[in-house]
């Protein structure tokens, strides 16, 4: 498989908090494909971001093992949000497989300021 890092960076006035794993899925068209990404069972941190922070995921894409496989783009939601990040990663998923996206709780890091995908 593959491991993407995700960067989700305050581009705000105020200071915000990210708690958990995000929301990643598979959309090919306009449906998703296969099942949301698997996350651990740990409990859930909380990550203060001030103005110009940053805070990481890691998304593992495996590689499907499926006769018919589908080409999607990946979707990813900050934890607690209802509106998603179009990313420019597509992937080869199963329609009907086992889960094939597994996501890391956000977590503070450092990285690029101001960074963020429009």
């Amino acid at each position: 498989g593959v491991v993407y890092d995700l960067e989700f960076s305050n581009v705000g006035r105020h200071t915000c908090t990210l708690r958990g794993y995000p929301r990643v899925v598979a959309i090919s068209g306009s449906h998703q494909v296969g099942k949301a990404a698997s996350h651990g069972s740990q409990p859930p941190a909380v990550v203060t971001l001030r103005p110009g922070a940053t805070a990481h995921a890691l998304l593992q894409v495996e590689f499907p093992f499926c006769a018919h496989p589908v080409s999607a783009e990946i979707y990813v939601y900050p934890p607690g949000q209802a509106y998603g990040q179009q990313t420019d990663i597509t992937a080869s998923i199963c329609r009907h497989g086992r889960t094939q996206l597994g996501v890391t709780q956000v977590r503070s890091r450092t990285g690029i300021p101001f960074y963020t995908l429009s």
